[in-house]
């Protein structure tokens, strides 16, 4: 009776002491009360280094007094010395803040009373030390106010803005960037921009305005008001500079907004430690890791990458110093034979074997160079035949006047060629059987290169992809043969070179059709300032757009205009503009034509003045020509070594050794008789 008490008793004790054991649902687990973020790392001043972050209370307590001891910083995993942590305006680095406002016509009513109410409450929450100033822009940028610590002068000069123009987002944030980069050093800068709808009206690249505000380490915040807003262009222009995007679909919103924003900038923390992190090139970046551990154990982690100037790159480490060890003579036990000694060195000691040892390596070397320049000689030869059998542009121009008059005799049609009635049918047999086997994504990058050849579009990707096959297959069988029954190699080597030869008749197609497709986008990118210039002269002279782009196709033949006739061919047949426009640009996929693309699509939905386009795109293009130009002049140099080095040192080195060769191999015959 007892023991059948006594197992129930145990099996309560167990499941009471398994219950007190059970962990809590993940449910149940303490939320957390405290979010950082790090906003923007300065290290200009290395090896002091400066972290600007954000550290709030997620529920409504106090932070209390925020310690240096709370953080721990960690460069590559090795703990740094954090020397200083500040709130604002405290640290000594006060806030200079630029108000970017779009005063265009969209925002004309509600929008824009909403806007100058948050703004001048924005400016009103700010610290006396802080600066503010204001940017409006619509079509072009408006007048600056400048910096200054008198909010009041600001906020008058926001509440006088009117709405009226178009939009130029990229040109404000660009002034703004410079504007806030002019601040002084140790201050604080930061970018408001608020925005109804999508850039139609800048000059500048969206990439030169990010560019810009990084180069000044400007936080940018972007706010988006209403539906019409490019939600991924304004995250774009903020997030990489620690900033963020802030979507408000109700005007009523901007002012909870720009008070958020307001306690974000003046909530800021200046985190200062000094880093002992040596990089040995100057491209490496430092992973940087702030570890925040809150009074009540609460731990937050971020990270962030910097790149050290070149004060943190590490010396090189001096050569040991070899110090000769003498050698003790031993003496040789009796019963051995001792080797009689060296000969003396001197004019009449024989030297035969260290002269015949500098001849040979003389005569090697001479072999070798007489054999790159052999392989020179051919190559240029090669070069040589080439250009002289390429027709002239006088004779292709006959020739394609005598195939004209020739086809436009009746019954005078040439038969089609043994590449149209063979090649052609065979590349598309073969590359259809391989296309299965082929991965999707480069069946959709030939097509794209294909399409971007341009005219005549005669091969397919099938085709292509055939070629490729029957190319590979004819250098590896050349490469087996050469190596089977010339070179005496093993069979293993045979494998590695027919592998190689294959390789090679893959790439060799690709490399032709991408070269191709180079050379046409540079001929379209080098023909548009003019056409543009002519199309503005044209539509300025009161000619309609499809009137001048007409008249630019009948006087002018280039690619470009193979281009615009096509899209004029599009514009007849009915095709919605939009769609031609987008065809045009993904025939020729050159940025400087997608711009001009994108800017008359813009340009027919808002009813701008097609002249004034038509010249501010060509003055864009020559300034990005000029640049490419600049750049590859700075590239030259560089290019410039690889043929000196392989075709005028040698002949220099030839011309100044030359003379004295006879002489050197006299003395050498000398010593060795």
């Amino acid at each position: 009776m007892q023991a059948a008490l006594r197992f129930p008793l145990i099996m309560l004790l167990a499941l009471a002491l398994g219950v007190a054991l059970v962990p809590a649902r993940a449910g149940a687990q303490t939320p957390p009360t405290r979010s950082m973020t790090v906003n923007q790392l300065t290290g200009s001043g290395w090896p002091t280094v400066r972290l600007n972050l954000n550290l709030r209370s997620l529920n409504n307590t106090g932070l209390g007094d925020v310690r240096p001891d709370q953080f721990v910083v960690e460069e590559n995993g090795v703990a740094q010395q954090v020397t200083d942590i500040a709130l604002g305006a405290a640290s000594g680095a006060p806030l200079s803040v630029v108000l970017v406002l779009d005063t265009s016509g969209s925002m004309d009513g509600p929008k824009l009373a909403a806007a100058q109410a948050a703004g001048s409450a924005f400016l009103k929450a700010l610290g006396p030390q802080d600066a503010a100033a204001l940017v409006p822009f619509s079509t072009q940028v408006g007048s600056v106010t400048a910096f200054t610590t008198d909010k009041d002068q600001v906020a008058a000069a926001l509440n006088a803005q009117t709405a009226q123009g178009n939009t130029a987002v990229y040109d404000a944030l660009k002034t703004a960037a410079l504007l806030a980069g002019a601040a002084p050093e140790d201050n604080r800068r930061a970018v408001v921009l608020l925005t109804d709808g999508q850039d139609t009206s800048s000059r500048s690249l969206p990439d030169l305005a990010l560019a810009t505000a990084k180069q000044h380490d400007v936080l940018v915040y972007t706010i988006g008001v209403g539906t019409d807003t490019d939600d991924r262009v304004l995250a774009a222009l903020s997030e990489p500079t620690g900033g963020r995007y802030i979507k408000a679909t109700d005007p009523a919103t901007l002012q909870g907004i720009y008070e958020e924003l307001a306690k974000e900038l003046t909530g800021q923390y200046l985190l200062t430690y000094t880093s002992t992190t040596r990089v040995t090139k100057n491209y490496e970046t430092v992973l940087v890791r702030v570890r925040y551990t809150a009074p009540s154990g609460e731990a937050i982690v971020q990270e962030i990458r910097y790149r050290p100037p070149a004060t943190a790159l590490g010396t090189a480490t001096p050569a040991p110093t070899i110090t000769p060890v003498p050698i003790r003579q031993v003496g040789i036990p009796a019963g051995l034979v001792q080797a009689p000694p060296d000969p003396p060195a001197g004019p009449g000691a024989p030297a035969t074997a260290d002269a015949s040892a500098g001849l040979r390596a003389l005569l090697t070397v001479l072999s070798a160079l007489a054999a790159l320049l052999a392989v020179i000689a051919v190559l240029l030869i090669v070069g040589a035949l080439i250009v002289s059998r390429s027709p002239t542009a006088m004779k292709a121009r006959v020739d394609r006047f005598v195939a004209e008059t020739d086809m436009g005799v009746p019954g005078n049609t040439p038969p089609p060629g043994f590449t149209a009635r063979v090649l052609y049918p065979f590349f598309n047999g073969l590359g259809r059987r391989l296309g299965a086997f082929t991965p999707a994504r480069y069946l959709d990058q030939i097509q794209a290169l294909l399409y971007q050849a341009g005219p005549p579009y005669r091969m397919t990707r099938t085709g292509f992809l055939g070629l490729q096959a029957g190319w590979g297959l004819i250098l590896a069988l050349l490469a087996l043969l050469w190596a089977a029954l010339l070179s005496h190699q093993p069979p293993f080597m045979w494998l590695v070179l027919a592998a190689l030869g294959l390789a090679i008749g893959l790439y060799l197609p690709y490399f032709s059709l991408a070269r191709r497709v180079t050379a046409r986008k540079k001929k379209v990118l080098r023909a548009m300032p003019a056409a543009l210039d002519f199309m503005a002269i044209m539509v300025e002279a009161g000619m309609g757009f499809d009137a001048a782009l007409n008249e630019l196709v009948r006087r002018w033949r280039n690619t470009l205009t193979d281009e615009f006739a096509l899209l004029l061919i599009d514009f007849q047949i009915g095709k919605p503009r939009r769609t031609a426009w987008q065809e045009l640009s993904h025939r020729t996929e050159v940025p400087d034509l997608n711009s001009f693309v994108v800017a008359m699509i813009q340009s027919e939905q808002t009813g701008i003045s097609i002249g004034d386009l038509l010249r501010t795109q060509a003055e864009q293009i020559r300034i990005r020509r000029r640049q490419r130009a600049e750049e590859e002049a700075r590239m030259a140099p560089v290019k410039m070594l690889i043929p000196m080095a392989l075709l005028i040192f040698p002949t220099i080195l030839m011309v100044i050794l030359g003379p004295a060769l006879p002489q050197l191999f006299g003395s050498i015959n000398g010593l060795t008789h």
